[in-house]
This record gives C-alpha cells, structure tokens and sequence, in this order.
C-alpha cells in the first residue's frame, strides 16, 4: 500500500508504504521525485509522517509524535529524532497515529492511545452472564474461532516487534493460551475449527498470496 502523505516541494511528494518484505511487514516514509519516479527512503518503522517547516519533519511510531531534522536538497534526515507529544490514538499494536498540522504547525489529533495492545478474551453462556477467561491480556484481532464442544478456542494475535499475525491456541479446562500457528513472512488469521477441535483451517497474506 502507498500513500501520499505530503508535499515536500514542487517536484517531491511524501509517501507512507505498507508492505511485507524481509520476513516480516514493513512501515516506512519516502521521498519521490514526481518527475523521474526516484524513491529514498527517509524514516522506518512508520508509514504517517508529515513536513513541519523547511528544515524538519514529524513523523508517529505508536502513539506519540516525533520531529527529526530533514535536508531537502540531500533529502536525508539530519541530527536525533525526539519525541514531541504522546497519547494520540493508534489505531491497533502494529501502525503509527495519524494526525495533521495546520500550517502555523499545530498538531491536530485524537487522542486515546495505542489500540488493542490489551484486549481480553471473555465467554457468554446461553444461560448466564458473561465470564472473564483466564488469559492473560494481549494484542487479540478480531479473528477467533471455538469448536463446537466449547473446549478449544484460536485467537489471531499480533506480534508487536513486527506487526505479523499468527495463531494462538487456548483450551478452557485447563485455562491455557499459547502459540500455536506463526509464519515468517505471512499474517495468519481468521481461522476455523471443527466441532471437535482436532481439525483447523486459517487464511495466510503476504506481498504475493
């Protein structure tokens, strides 16, 4: 995925990139020339940045906002990134907050922090209330699967370092939760289970599915 963040001058663009490469998903910011097409790459681990004024930029890692000094005839960044403000909404574990600047450089946000890095897993009996599960908590997506006997559950969870999706395996008696499905350079989700829970099934992405 490619994305026009900004524009740098008349002849360069900003761009975020969302892409799986190396093993594993990659976020980074950009620079191209609108007019032969050459790319560089300017801030990684990150796919919001925005230019601040002619000598710095600010880009998101998680929930805070950072600026770092940019060179625009070199197009490189120049000295230490540093952290300006924190507490803006990421949207999951793996992504940067989006915000935008007004031109006298203030930072518009939502706040809220980062989004399901703790999320609980819980039951709800046809004739009760509902019930906590003993797991600890984590970076669950929506995918989930239970089989039908009710004693075996998949979870698709997200590895924070790398952003990848994989499988986690959970049975309620004993309450237990562990890795059970991880793929290098693939995100494992959605899964399904049969009524017995000893058959699985799950859908896999990458840059080429």
């Amino acid at each position: 995925v490619i994305r026009v963040l900004d524009a740098i001058d008349e002849n360069t663009i900003l761009l975020g990139t969302d892409r799986y490469a190396d093993g594993r998903y990659l976020q980074e910011v950009h620079w191209a020339d609108v007019n032969t097409g050459s790319t560089g790459l300017i801030v990684s681990r990150t796919s919001e940045a925005k230019i601040a004024s002619p000598d710095s930029l600010l880009f998101t890692r998680g929930a805070t906002v950072f600026e770092i000094g940019y060179d625009r005839a070199g197009r490189t960044t120049t000295g230490q990134e540093r952290p300006v403000l924190s507490g803006l909404r990421a949207p999951n574990t793996w992504s940067g907050a989006v915000f935008d600047l007004s031109d006298d450089g203030t930072i518009v946000y939502l706040p809220g922090g980062v989004q399901g890095s703790e999320r609980r897993l819980w039951q709800y009996p046809k004739d009760g209330e509902s019930v906590l599960l003993p797991f600890s908590k984590g970076a669950f997506e929506e995918g989930i699967a239970i089989s039908g006997d009710g004693e075996t559950i998949l979870v698709t969870t997200t590895d924070e370092s790398d952003g990848m999706w994989s499988l986690a395996k959970g049975s309620l008696d004993p309450p237990r939760l562990r890795s059970f499905i991880s793929v290098s350079d693939r995100d494992v989700f959605s899964p399904i289970l049969s009524s017995t829970g000893d058959i699985a099934a799950a859908m896999t992405h990458t840059s080429s599915p």
